[in-house]
Parts: C-alpha cells; structure tokens; sequence
C-alpha cells in the first residue's frame, strides 16, 4: 500500500481508495484469523463478554487523550514537506462512499491488531521470557516495526503508543477497551489529517471537496 500511494504523483493523483482499503482489509482479516488460531492453540481468549466500569471508560478516555498529545508532538517534529509527503494521506477517503470502507478497515484495524500484539503476542512473549514487562517490549517492538513504512519518527511515537495501550489492557483486564481507543484515535486521526491538509491547500495530498 506505501509503494502504490508513494508511487504516483501524490494521494491526490489515486484515483480510488477502493482497491486500497479492500487490500489493507483483508490483511487485517488475515491478522485476525491467525491471531484468534494461535490463541486457541495456546487456550488463550481475549475477546469474550466483559462487564466494563467507569474506572475502565475513564483510563480509555486519559489513553486517548495522551495519544492524541503523542501525535501533536509527532507532527510538530515533522516539516511541511514530510507532512505531506504521508502515504497515509492516500488511504484517507474523499467521499461518503470511500467513507464507509474507511471506517469498516478503522473497525477492523483496531480488533485485529490488539488482538494480535496486546493480546496474543504480549502473552506469549510473556510465556516465552518470564516477565511480562519483557512480553511488553517485545510486542511493542513488533507493532511499531510493522509500521515502518511510515518512517522512524512516526514508529518511535507508535512504539511509545502500544506499551500505553499494554498498560491500559493489563488495568483493564480487557482488549475492548484498547480496541475503543484504537478506533476512535484512527477515525480522529484520519479526520485531523485530511483537515490540515486542506487547510494547508497541499494539491498533491487531497483534493478539494466536491
């Protein structure tokens, strides 16, 4: 997906986000599907009925909010230039059309992939070493070298991000919580971007609305 938007003129020169977001889909589905088998072969279960608190809805609400910092000060340490040369712009969506995919792929994101670092991989590296702060480590490690095409500034922020998010897992007692948090960081992260780069008119980012 990096190579196909970093491949044209810029995300505005792509002429549907369909393809993309199919593609990025069932990736997704694929990490999930070996995610939720490793976890069976292993008796593990992450994702049954779970009676959550207001305890847990608040530490949510501090994780998101202090993602939402680590992002502003991820952007700041950019230049305009890096801004808006983001493959990430071009799997942004331009119509309610390409919306609905968006938000599906956003869903989709956030279950298998905390399912697949938070909770598989966390557990088992946990098993492997002995020390859950080492399974934290490693399982953060893995998600933001997963995210390399997006560049080291952008994996040290999500390295930093994911032990947040173990953290909030492990006082939770619960994948749905980060899952919450992921998604809706995703969508608000998704809507930010593809504002700052209207307002800063970058032609070959996004298009103007219809």
């Amino acid at each position: 997906t990096a190579r196909r938007t970093q491949s044209a003129a810029g995300p505005a020169n792509i002429g549907s986000r369909s393809q993309l977001h199919l593609n990025a889909t069932i990736t997704q589905v694929l990490i999930f599907g070996i995610a939720w088998y490793a976890a069976l072969l292993q008796g593990l279960r992450f994702l049954g009925p779970v009676h959550l608190t207001a305890r847990d809805l608040l530490a949510g609400v501090v994780t998101l909010a202090v993602m939402g910092g680590m992002a502003w000060i991820s952007q700041r340490l950019r230049s305009e230039d890096e801004r808006r040369r983001l493959w990430v712009l071009g799997l942004l969506p331009r119509t309610f059309r390409e919306g609905a995919p968006f938000v599906l792929l956003a869903a989709l994101g956030a279950i298998s992939e905390e399912l697949a670092y938070r909770g598989v991989t966390f557990a088992l590296c946990t098993m492997l070493t002995g020390s859950a702060i080492a399974g934290a480590l490693i399982a953060a490690l893995l998600f933001a070298v997963v995210h390399y095409p997006q560049g080291g500034k952008s994996m040290a922020v999500i390295f930093g991000i994911a032990l947040l998010k173990q953290a909030l897992v492990v006082f939770t007692g619960t994948l749905w919580v980060a899952i919450g948090v992921h998604f809706t960081y995703n969508v608000l992260a998704a809507v930010g971007m593809a504002r700052r780069a209207r307002e800063a008119q970058w032609p070959d980012a996004l298009p103007p609305h219809d």
